[in-house]
C-alpha cells in the first residue's frame, strides 16, 4: 500500500491509498462521499424522490459516555432531518446491533464491541482529531458501516459535528462537496486506468483548526503491474508543477531577430 498526497481542488490534504486485490467475500467499504444518496444510509420506498426510511442504525457501547451519546445524537437528528419519516430506535447498544443495513458506530467502545480494533486508527490522530472512517463488512457487521471516533472526546464530538452539519460538503455548506472531489480523483485515474476502484475511506477534522485536516481515497487494483502503473501517476499529480525562476530565464533567453 502507498499514500500519496494529490492537488486538489479543496483546501485539505488528500492521500491516495493503493491496494492490489479486491475484497469479494465481504461487503465493499461504504464510499464517504456519497453516505446520503438514496440505498445507503436512506431509502425511498415509494418512489417520489425523497427519502422516507433510514436504512442505518447507530451502535453505542452499552454504557456509552456523555461524549458518545451527544455523538449519537448529533447524527440521528441529521438522519431524522434527511427524511420524511421518524424512525424510533436509531441508536441501539453494540450488543443488539442490527445485521440487515450498515450501522454507524459512535466511539472506540463501540467499535471495539463489533470486533473492529479501533486502535491502529486512532494512532493516527492528534489531540482535538476526530475521524469518520468506513468500515468492511464483516462478522459484526455484514453490511458494512461507518465509525466515528476521536484521539479524545473533543475529536469525537468534532467527528460527530462535522458529519450531523456541513457533510457531504467538504467544509463550506455551498461549496464544493465529497461527491465531486471523488469523482475528479476517479475521472483521473480512471482515464489512465479503467480497472481501478476508487472510495473516500476517511475524514478528519479537528476540534482547535477550522476545516477539514486529511481525507483519504483507497484506489484498488488488479494486479501489482497496475498497482506499480498508478503509483508512478499518482506521484506525478502530487508532484507541485514546476515555476520558471529568473536564473531559467538567463540561462535560456529568447532568439533575437534577425537583422
Amino acid at each position: 500500500m502507498g499514500l500519496f498526497t494529490l492537488r486538489s481542488a479543496v483546501t485539505c490534504l488528500v492521500l491516495l491509498a493503493l491496494t492490489t486485490h479486491r475484497v469479494e467475500a465481504q461487503a465493499a467499504p461504504l464510499d464517504l462521499a456519497r453516505l446520503l444518496d438514496h440505498g445507503v444510509w436512506l431509502a425511498d420506498l415509494n418512489g417520489d424522490s425523497l427519502p422516507d426510511r433510514i436504512r442505518a442504525r447507530l451502535v453505542v457501547a452499552p454504557d456509552a459516555d456523555g461524549a458518545e451519546t451527544a455523538a449519537a445524537a448529533n447524527v440521528a437528528a441529521r438522519l431524522g432531518f434527511e427524511t420524511t419519516e421518524t424512525d424510533l430506535g436509531l441508536v441501539v447498544d453494540s450488543g443488539a446491533a442490527p445485521t440487515d443495513g450498515p450501522i454507524i458506530a459512535v466511539g472506540a467502545r463501540a467499535l471495539a464491541a463489533l470486533g473492529v480494533d479501533p486502535a491502529p486508527m486512532q494512532a493516527t490522530l492528534a489531540p482535538g482529531e476526530g475521524m469518520i472512517v468506513s468500515l468492511s463488512g464483516q462478522p459484526g457487521l455484514p453490511s458494512g458501516g461507518v465509525g466515528l471516533l476521536g484521539y479524545d472526546a473533543s475529536g469525537l464530538m468534532e467527528a460527530s459535528a462535522y458529519l450531523s452539519g456541513r457533510y457531504p460538503a467538504v467544509w463550506s455548506v455551498d461549496g464544493e462537496g465529497w461527491a465531486e472531489v471523488a469523482t475528479g480523483i476517479a475521472d483521473w485515474g480512471t482515464t489512465a486506468h479503467p480497472d481501478a476502484d476508487f472510495q473516500l475511506t476517511r475524514i478528519v477534522v479537528s476540534a482547535r483548526r477550522p476545516g477539514v485536516t486529511r481525507a483519504r481515497i483507497d484506489a484498488a487494483v488488479d494486479d501489482a503491474e497496475s498497482r506499480a502503473r498508478l503509483l508512478s501517476d499518482a506521484v506525478a499529480a502530487a508532484r507541485p508543477p514546476r515555476e520558471t525562476s529568473d536564473r531559467d530565464a538567463e540561462a535560456d533567453p529568447p532568439a533575437s531577430a534577425a537583422g
